[in-house]
């Protein structure tokens, strides 16, 4: 009977977890999505170059993405890896071989804003992703994906 009760309640954990993740989740792709919007609009109205339009929704992204893993401690994450040697030697080029659709929102995550301001960091990807609604636009075109 304790298993079992111990085999339900971990269940029932786990499922909520999940749950509370694709809540948090969604939750931090529509703030960042807003904010990528606006600035998408201040840079169409003239008020900010490509760059800084671009660098600012790529921030907007990191701080969304971080978001939402701060809302889920039961993600971990382990940096191995020097970003200020990285940010020294110009140009460089991040590869991401992902096994998964959430690898790409850990790696912005976990980009730091300096390096983002510092380096204009963009990305490439499929143009099938791009005609997402309103995910598409955020991560494609406002943040200087190509």
């Amino acid at each position: 009977v304790r298993s079992r009760s111990r085999l339900i309640m971990s269940t029932v954990l786990r499922e909520v977890a999940r749950g509370w993740f694709v809540v948090a989740f969604g939750a931090s792709i529509f703030v960042g999505g807003i904010f990528t919007h606006a600035v998408s609009l201040i840079h169409t109205l003239g008020l900010i170059s490509d760059n800084v339009a671009f660098d600012v929704s790529s921030c907007c992204c990191t701080l969304a993405f971080r978001f939402a893993l701060l809302l889920n401690p039961q993600i971990k994450i382990k940096i191995d890896g020097d970003w200020d040697q990285m940010m020294k030697d110009k140009p460089s080029m991040l590869i991401m071989n992902h096994s998964s659709f959430f690898d790409f929102f850990v790696v912005s995550s976990i980009l730091p804003l300096k390096y983002i301001l510092l380096n204009h960091p963009r990305t490439v990807m499929s143009e099938a992703l791009t005609h997402i609604p309103f995910f598409g636009k955020m991560i494609g075109t406002h943040c200087g994906s190509f």
